[in-house]
């Protein structure tokens, strides 16, 4: 039984040794002592042999292990939203980039991030190319990471902008996506323009993809009656509440233009309001 649990401790250990063999900054573990016969064990019945642990791949690509507990997956945590992951040839851009976002352009924390991780598929498709040189890309070469972007690129969140019928397994970005990544790489091409790390910027000449508008939708006239009446007119609130929807839906008002109305703005013997919008 000891021998056992000082085999699974072993193991346990092995995914976190370093290179000498030892956990960084640890000092050797003990032997852990054998529980006491009844105390959480079913008999000592032996176990089956633990597998090997199994390698993931390399750190800057994210996998799972296949649904085995007991597999071990190489994964580095990201150093900052976007990160290209340790020892990818693009992190030293993302991160020179996010410091100019954040120190030279001002933008908030969840701009920045929003930025650099629209160019995660960027670098996925670099690296399905072997291309490590950005001042070698073209029009050309960014309209076929724009079509890749459309057709057969995976959608990082899984498809949860598409209908429900063709999340799974869907393929390529719906076109507003694509069109917020091609945003962030004319900002990335801009940028290196600037600091003379390419001769030219291959996004200056890429037309801006189409997006499909919706109609907004709206309430027809009972569904509007019914939200007008709603209000309950026996307290103070409830009147305020009826007059906050009677303005907005009898005059069309905006939100905003209703909030900024003050009682100067009202004329009750003309019956009329004085909207600034």
């Amino acid at each position: 039984m000891a021998e056992r649990w000082r085999q699974d401790a072993e193991a346990l250990d092995s995914r976190f040794r370093g290179n000498d063999g030892l956990a960084p900054h640890s000092t050797p573990a003990q032997e852990t002592p054998s529980p006491s016969k009844g105390e959480g064990w079913d008999g000592g019945a032996p176990s089956p042999a633990r597998p090997e642990p199994v390698e993931g791949p390399p750190p800057h690509r994210h996998s799972r292990a296949g649904g085995n507990p007991d597999a071990t997956v190489v994964r580095n945590r990201p150093a900052f939203p976007g990160d290209p992951g340790d020892g990818h040839w693009a992190r030293p851009i993302a991160e020179r980039l996010r410091i100019h976002l954040q120190a030279q352009r001002g933008l908030t924390p969840y701009t920045v991030r929003n930025y650099l991780t629209d160019l995660l598929p960027f670098w996925q498709f670099l690296d399905d190319n072997g291309v490590t040189d950005l001042s070698t890309l073209d029009r050309p070469a960014l309209r076929t990471y724009l079509h890749w972007l459309l057709t057969d690129a995976r959608p990082m969140n899984g498809g949860r902008d598409k209908p429900p019928a063709m999340r799974r397994g869907a393929l390529g970005y719906v076109p507003k996506s694509v069109t917020r990544k091609l945003s962030a790489l004319r900002t990335l091409f801009g940028w290196l323009k600037r600091q003379g790390d390419v001769p030219h910027d291959p996004t200056a000449l890429l037309s801006t993809a189409r997006t499909q508008r919706r109609l907004p939708s709206f309430l027809d006239v009972e569904e509007a009656a019914v939200l007008v009446e709603e209000p309950n007119l026996d307290s103070p609130a409830g009147l305020r509440d009826r007059a906050v929807l009677e303005v907005l839906y009898g005059a069309g008002l905006r939100v905003s233009e209703l909030t900024g109305l003050d009682v100067s703005d009202i004329n009750l013997e003309q019956r009329h309001a004085k909207v600034l919008g």
